[in-house]
């Protein structure tokens, strides 16, 4: 089941974007590279649990 497709946004990527987007097989990987093409910034990536203020 595809919950997030790179093709519900094309007012912010290219058909090339959105292409290689959705060919990727692996799901978690996909909506990440649709997350970081998108502009999410990588900080969110990788302090989850600063942000999300886990185990403090």
């Amino acid at each position: 089941m595809v919950l997030v497709s790179p093709y519900y946004f094309p007012l912010n990527l290219t058909i090339k974007q959105m292409h290689e987007i959705s060919n990727i097989e692996n799901p978690w990987d996909r909506d990440v590279t649709l997350k970081q093409t998108l502009g999410v910034p990588t900080e969110v990536f990788s302090s989850s649990a600063t942000i999300l203020k886990i185990g403090l």
